[in-house]
């Protein structure tokens, strides 16, 4: 099979299998011998943040001599994306550094579809990429994983390493996928809290009383270590303000608390730390799709926003960054997130609406978006394509910002690449 063929076949997996992500990988990783053994493990769950998270710890781990396997999803523009290894001796700009090749995901994408027929069991798309993630990071002999679980905790494809990881971060939670996690704090927090094994050190990020609360109670009754980030965030937040050199390598306010979570963690990895290592991490460090501004003349940002805590965060930055501006927002999220709460947040920095429906099947139609809007007291207008939804946004003054699913992020970057 051609890369492009393994790709494809691998997309088209089934989302959900008959059995949890959990107990499937832990029967592929067993036929292609556990590669995950013997590596060190940063494990990280959570609604919000979790990419954020691992980009500043991937990098701070990198600015320490430390050569870094970097798992992630979704993938952007490239499939290539999700497996990445960043290494000290590289330096530059590119946001998806460290990639890898076409070659070796053809090469292991054979291997581990030839461990899937074997075992009899069949795998989604994210069994088989955590599967050939972690024979990449054998292969290329990393230090460190970090890992960024899929969706929730307990049962999730991550959670089948044989390994114990070091450090396991819950960035935050809040009230998402509640068919499949739970419909309160605490039950879904009792979803991403099954990442926390014996043995590790757990980090929790800014989140709900209830969560916290409940994450405290499962730490003491399991005998985990635990850390808050408030420390961490007022050292960055005085470090940026005497510091001029110093600058968060992500954009947004709301990645000053991802940042200090991710600062917790790489501390109770590394212990002692070096305060010119972590600013150097922390503004080397790329995510693309968050806050991303594309274009300046005409202003054009994407952010991922694509449920309620995501779109109030990205409102709060806009406030601070653009103090008394209105916008232009292009937006296209999924039916299962909930697309009035989202927009409630945004519709007070709304001059207008312009949706449009993402490339999947799972999307929620533009005209039920428009006629949300509406409800809250804003313009709506629907587009077919990007190329309509621009022409509507220009013929305003204000900026532009898309947001919404990572599919239609990755949609509007791919487009306006070709300019």
């Amino acid at each position: 099979m051609t890369y492009e063929e393994i790709v494809s076949y691998i997309c088209q997996k089934r989302r959900f299998g008959s059995l949890s992500g959990r107990e499937v990988s832990e029967i592929l990783l067993k036929e292609l011998g556990n590669p995950e053994k013997d590596m060190r493990v940063i494990h990280i769950a959570g609604t919000n943040g979790k990419g954020s998270c691992a980009a500043f710890l991937a990098y701070m781990l990198k600015a320490s001599s430390v050569t870094c396997g970097l798992f992630t999803s979704p993938h952007l523009i490239s499939f290539r994306e999700r497996i990445r290894v960043l290494r000290p001796e590289t330096h530059g700009e590119d946001p998806f550094e460290g990639m890898i090749s076409s070659e070796d995901v053809q090469r292991l994408g054979s291997i581990v579809l030839g461990a899937e027929e074997r075992s009899g069991v069949p795998a989604t798309m994210f069994d088989l990429c955590l599967a050939m993630a972690l024979l990449y990071f054998k292969e290329q002999k990393v230090d460190t994983i970090v890992l960024e679980t899929g969706m929730g905790g307990r049962l999730d494809s991550t959670r089948a390493l044989t390994v114990i990881p070091e450090v396991s971060v819950i960035t935050n939670i809040g009230l998402e996928h509640t068919k499949y996690l739970g419909d309160t704090m605490e039950k879904i927090a009792a979803e991403k809290a099954g990442i926390l094994r014996q043995g590790t050190k757990a980090v929790f990020g800014e989140m709900h009383p209830d969560a916290i609360a409940y994450l405290r109670d499962y730490c003491r009754d399991s005998q985990i270590t635990f850390s808050y980030t408030d420390k961490e965030r007022t050292w960055i937040e005085e470090a940026l303000s005497t510091d001029p050199d110093f600058t968060l390598g992500l954009y947004g306010s709301y990645q000053l608390q991802n940042a200090a979570t991710a600062l917790c963690a790489f501390k109770q990895f590394a212990g002692e730390v070096d305060s010119a290592i972590v600013k150097t991490g922390l503004s080397q460090a790329r995510w693309p799709g968050r806050m991303q501004i594309l274009k300046d003349d005409p202003f054009i940002m994407v952010d991922g926003a694509h449920n309620p805590e995501g779109s109030r965060a990205l409102s709060a930055s806009l406030v601070r960054a653009f103090p008394g501006e209105k916008f232009t927002f292009i937006c296209a999220v999924m039916a299962d997130k909930d697309h009035i709460a989202i927009l409630g947040e945004m519709s007070p920095l709304a001059e207008r609406f312009i949706f449009m429906k993402a490339q999947s099947d799972r999307a929620q139609q533009p005209e039920k978006l428009a006629e949300s809007a509406v409800m809250l007291g804003c313009k709506a207008d629907c587009a077919q394509t990007l190329e309509e939804a621009f022409k509507m946004a220009s013929q305003s003054n204000e900026k532009t910002v898309v947001f919404g699913s990572l599919y239609f992020v990755a949609e509007v970057i791919d487009y306006l690449s070709s300019f």
